[in-house]
This record gives C-alpha cells, sequence and structure tokens, in this order.
C-alpha cells in the first residue's frame, strides 16, 4: 500500500506512479458528498494539492450461493457495508478522512475500500512525510 496525495495521483502513467505500478493507495484529505446511485456513494477528496473523485460501492448483505461467492466475501470483509456506514446523509462534510482503494488510471477516480474519520490531526502530517519518504525511496 502506498501512502499518496492528489497531485502525485494526477502525475501517474501507464508505467504507475515513479515508475512503480499503483496497486492500493492511502490518502488523507477533506471528503465532501457529491452524489449516490443504487449501487454507489460518489465523494471529492481534497488534501489540499488538488481534488479527486472517489466512490464508494455499497455492498448490498444477501444470500451468498456458491463457494467463490465465500471466499471473495470473506476476502472483502474490511470493506464498510452500507448497513455499517449510515447514510450519505449522516457524513460530516469537510473533516479530514483516511480513505483506503484502488486507484483507476484511466477514470482518475478512487474505488474506496475502507474509509474512516481522522481523529488525530497528527495522523495527517505522518501522512505527508510517509508520501515524501516513500517517494525518495522509490526515486533513489
Amino acid at each position: 500500500m502506498r501512502s499518496v496525495t492528489v497531485r502525485q495521483l494526477r502525475g501517474v502513467d501507464d508505467d504507475g506512479l515513479d515508475g512503480v505500478p499503483l496497486e492500493m493507495v492511502t490518502l488523507i484529505g477533506k471528503m465532501t458528498y457529491r452524489e449516490s446511485n443504487i449501487s454507489a456513494w460518489c465523494f471529492d477528496i481534497n488534501d489540499g494539492t488538488g481534488v479527486l473523485e472517489a466512490s464508494k460501492i455499497i455492498v448490498v448483505n444477501r444470500v451468498i450461493n456458491s463457494v467463490e461467492e465465500r471466499v471473495a466475501r470473506e476476502s472483502i470483509e474490511h470493506l464498510i457495508v452500507a448497513r455499517d456506514c449510515g447514510p450519505p446523509g449522516g457524513w460530516v462534510d469537510d473533516i479530514y478522512y483516511r480513505v483506503v482503494g484502488v486507484f483507476n488510471s484511466k477514470s482518475t477516480c478512487i474505488d474506496i475500500d475502507h474509509i474512516r474519520p481522522v481523529t488525530n490531526m497528527n495522523e495527517l502530517t505522518m501522512h505527508f512525510i510517509e508520501c515524501v519518504h516513500q517517494h525518495a525511496q522509490i526515486t533513489k
């Protein structure tokens, strides 16, 4: 998992970021709820370096019919499901959240796997230090 800023994600090309393919990323920013549809909630994330779109797929609890579905469900249990997350109207805009997800370079959007509010602002400072440190280590 790589700590990134929105500005770094804007520079991602086919080779990834700094020549390294991106898989899971984490970033911290103020989130503003934009819209929802039947399958996803959409947010804007502003971390001070730019604004990026993010979406959270709403996982609906249903009966699991096959072994493959059970394995897939167990592997993504850490996702916030709709019943645990509450309605989008319950989100507080313009507070900092830590987002973990997969960055889609074609649509410049993050598919959110995990999200939680930041309660200690030292976490924000540490995140930016991690971004700089990881960039320096990779580009050495």
